[in-house]
């Protein structure tokens, strides 16, 4: 339910015309790069912090910040006037934004790991179902009563007001994935430790950190687990940049005077549906991703390239759309892949190390790009050139991958990892 009501916010779909809209009346450039590059900011410092102190309070305290943080975002999104106002919502946005990961992995410390693949199903299809119907009830509020962006925001302050209140219901975790020695196999092997895993006696203070820093260590030795997580940072950094600016794509392809953003709750919709589709129906392909998944990740992203090519040259806004729904979907596709490969590689224990170090890596390309690319003080560039940038950006991705995987499957031999392209 946290999960549900959390990602239940359907102002989100229509917040940059509401920020242009005649009750904000903020201009392009105020929202193009004064307000929302902070959001980049702030997730990533945040982030960082949650990573560190999250396993030492138990989870549920910074779930319960980033409940409180939502609630806080909605209501200076609703009566905050003056711009110095919007950018410290981003702030905190950027605080609530960045509880995400804290979310995922408190699952794991409450259920016992029989339970992790049933929890993880449930927990994520819950979150993609709150935003389905986000997206829904923005666009029949949109089509309906015509452009209410406030009604939007009033039903986004209820809904997060709910997770907050849930999460202060929700129970302490009793385990610690980073407080506890390794678990040892059940052999005659005393000294052999999993690495990566639970553990089971409590340790001092500065021994958490020494342990935080060698599980650390040891779970990025794979060089598997490095490919697949380089592309993670790399892929989600730019679908970050997508996600956070393709609002003001669309009105700078249609603006509200001209019925733009009337048809945006659809487009968030079906982004959002599709994307949960494709994710489910990974766990049924039956390709070998060990053999063909960089050669996969280099062509897609050479596909999302050139979608991101599109929607920045084209005037139509149903192109724009259709290009930015296929970016999504095969996004949600392939870090579905990622995080099943990663996961394959590490014990379940520590998924929120690695994947939280993923996603600050992904956070950090980020503010770069937004510090060079879209502040004021910098390159201050407009919204269709920073579309065409991440196009590149994408296509240079898909020139490493696809490079890797050349490499790979010669050094491999073509004949005998086509032979292997099926997993058994």
């Amino acid at each position: 339910m946290y999960g549900f009501f959390k990602d239940m916010r359907p102002a989100v779909p229509f917040l940059t015309p509401f920020l242009r809209s005649d009750l904000k009346n903020y201009t392009a450039e105020e929202v193009d790069n004064e307000i929302y590059p902070l959001l980049s900011y702030s997730w990533m410092g945040f982030l960082l912090l949650v990573l560190l102190i999250s396993d030492f309070v138990r989870y549920k305290p910074v779930l319960v910040v980033g409940g409180a943080s939502y609630v806080a975002t909605s209501v200076l999104w609703l009566w905050g006037e003056r711009l110095e106002v919007m950018q410290i919502a981003q702030v905190v946005y950027g605080l609530a934004t960045a509880t995400e990961t804290v979310y995922f992995s408190y699952i794991y410390v409450i259920v016992e790991e029989d339970q992790y693949k049933k929890a993880t199903g449930y927990v994520r299809s819950t979150t993609l179902f709150g935003q389905f119907l986000a997206s829904s009830i923005s666009q029949l509020v949109i089509t309906f009563d015509k452009n209410d962006y406030l009604l939007l925001n009033y039903i986004t302050l209820g809904s997060v007001s709910l997770s907050f209140l849930i999460s202060i219901f929700l129970p302490l975790s009793k385990k610690s994935l980073m407080s506890q020695r390794p678990l040892v196999e059940h052999d005659t092997t005393e000294s052999q430790t999993e690495p990566c895993r639970g553990y089971d006696e409590p340790r001092p203070f500065t021994s958490r950190f020494k342990q935080f820093f060698q599980d650390l260590k040891t779970c990025y030795s794979d060089r598997k687990l490095i490919v697949w997580s380089l592309w993670w940072a790399l892929a989600t950094c730019g679908n970050n940049l997508e996600v956070t600016n393709v609002q003001n794509l669309w009105y700078a392809i249609e603006p509200a005077s001209s019925n733009g953003g009337l048809y945006n709750g659809i487009a968030e919709a079906l982004t959002t549906l599709l994307g949960a589709l494709v994710s489910f129906s990974v766990g049924y392909m039956k390709l070998n991703w060990s053999v063909f998944g960089e050669l996969t990740l280099g062509v897609m992203s050479a596909v999302e390239a050139i979608l991101l090519v599109a929607m920045a040259t084209t005037n139509n806004i149903w192109v724009c759309y259709g290009c930015g729904i296929l970016f999504k979907t095969s996004y949600y596709m392939l870090i579905t892949v990622a995080s099943f490969q990663v996961a394959r590689l590490l014990s379940v224990g520590r998924y929120a190390l690695v994947f939280g170090c993923n996603n600050l890596l992904a956070l950090v390309l980020q503010a770069v790009i937004v510090a060079i690319v879209v502040d004021r003080d910098t390159l201050n560039t407009g919204i269709r050139a920073q579309f065409l940038i991440y196009g590149g950006y994408f296509y240079m991705l898909a020139v490493i991958f696809l490079f890797k995987a050349v490499y790979t499957l010669t050094v491999n031999g073509w004949s005998d990892s086509w032979a292997k392209r099926w997993e058994d």
